[in-house]
């Protein structure tokens, strides 16, 4: 089945206006700031998460790299009045509870959107991001998105990671609120691919 023309989109949720799921979209308050950087190309992508993330919290942004005709400026994501750690898994980041125990917050999650390859690159070409300390999430946890093939058993997409980095920060309620509107938005996703 072809994908729905973006005119018959809903243009917040972006998924067909007749399984727009909207309704379930209640913006959550956090003291914890989340910056997704996102490569353009997963911007059109009706699979893409941090569209969904940005809706659902009321302290996160998204910052577009990649684009041909504009420069990302990683100072325009970097803030003084937060503790900042780089939420992905790279060679030197240790456990997000382990620096919960040793600093104090409030915390800025700075979290790279992407396929892995892409993901991977920004902390390495973005220099003011380099001391930032990376941190990762439990291997134990169980991913429900279920819209992309995952690249290894385990890995969780932008949106799980920033719900499960949050419910360690500020208890797991938020990490429920946040996964239950996941389920309708995987749910309806596939509705739309079967042509429902």
């Amino acid at each position: 089945m072809k994908r729905s023309p973006l005119a018959n989109r809903c243009p917040q949720c972006k998924i067909n206006r007749k399984l727009c799921f909207c309704e379930v979209i209640s913006p959550l308050k956090t003291s914890t700031r989340i910056s997704i950087i996102v490569h353009i190309s997963e911007l059109k992508l009706t699979s893409n998460t941090a569209n969904l993330a940005d809706l659902m919290l009321e302290n996160a942004g998204v910052f577009v790299r990649g684009a041909m005709d504009y420069r990302f400026d990683a100072s325009q994501v970097l803030t003084g009045i937060y503790t900042p750690l780089y939420l992905y898994p790279d060679e030197n980041s240790i456990p997000l509870d382990e620096v919960l125990v040793e600093n104090k917050g409030p915390y800025h999650l700075i979290v790279p959107d992407g396929n892995w390859h892409q993901a991977h690159k920004v902390k390495r070409r973005e220099k003011l991001f380099g001391d930032i300390q990376s941190v990762h999430l439990p291997k134990n946890l169980t991913s429900l998105y279920t819209l992309r093939r995952p690249p290894f058993s385990g890995a969780l997409c932008t949106y799980e990671a920033i719900s499960h980095a949050l419910g360690m920060i500020e208890g797991e309620s938020i990490t429920q609120k946040l996964l239950d509107v996941l389920s309708v938005m995987v749910e309806r996703t596939k509705m739309a691919r079967r042509g429902i």
